[in-house]
């Protein structure tokens, strides 16, 4: 599910954005590539394992990197579902590609747009009770100035889900809705 929210996200984000540089008399997608950084709990992930008594986190991160003229393609959230799943299969050895990440992300920065990912629906943050009762609504502050989409749990229990939110100015948030609302309906087909 993550991976194809992720996907879904991702793939309409950089079609909206890429709207408003071609309204702006840019063309910026020859050559360029795309980056989604996903963090990993990779408690369960290292060998040997944290022991079940860790408080504490250990974070790391995966960065999938794809060409922008396929995620601008018509099977641009395919690909982009694709890149996320290997990523995310990828993470096995943990710590392997560690001392890689701050490069990486340098080398993303300087090739394209990069979407980071902030939160995940493992945090369960609507089944946090500090005694005043369960959240009815979780958003983070930091999401407008970074830049990140930030992903939760859904709060409806029965039905599920995951909640996303990003920040876009208005022109990008209206064209990010539209594109993502057409995908849905593709989807559902």
């Amino acid at each position: 599910a993550f991976a194809v929210a992720s996907a879904l996200v991702w793939t309409n984000l950089i079609k909206s954005l890429h709207l408003e540089e071609e309204n702006a008399g840019d063309d910026v997608s020859g050559g360029k590539i795309d980056s989604y950084v996903i963090p990993a709990d990779l408690r369960g992930r290292l060998d040997p394992q944290l022991p079940a008594t860790y408080f504490g986190n250990c974070i790391g991160i995966k960065i999938v990197s794809v060409e922008r003229r396929h995620l601008l393609g018509d099977d641009g959230f395919a690909v982009a579902a694709k890149a996320i799943a290997a990523g995310i299969r990828g993470l096995g050895g943990a710590l392997k590609e560690a001392e890689k990440w701050v490069t990486g992300f340098g080398e993303a920065f300087k090739s394209g747009k990069v979407v980071t990912v902030a939160g995940s629906p493992r945090l369960r943050v609507y089944e946090t009770d500090f005694g005043w009762g369960r959240p009815r609504k979780s958003e983070p502050v930091h999401i407008d100035s970074s830049g990140a989409v930030y992903f939760s749990d859904a709060r409806d229990e029965e039905r599920g889900g995951l909640e996303f939110g990003l920040v876009l100015r208005k022109a990008e948030m209206d064209a990010f809705v539209a594109l993502f609302e057409q995908q849905l309906n593709q989807l559902r087909l």
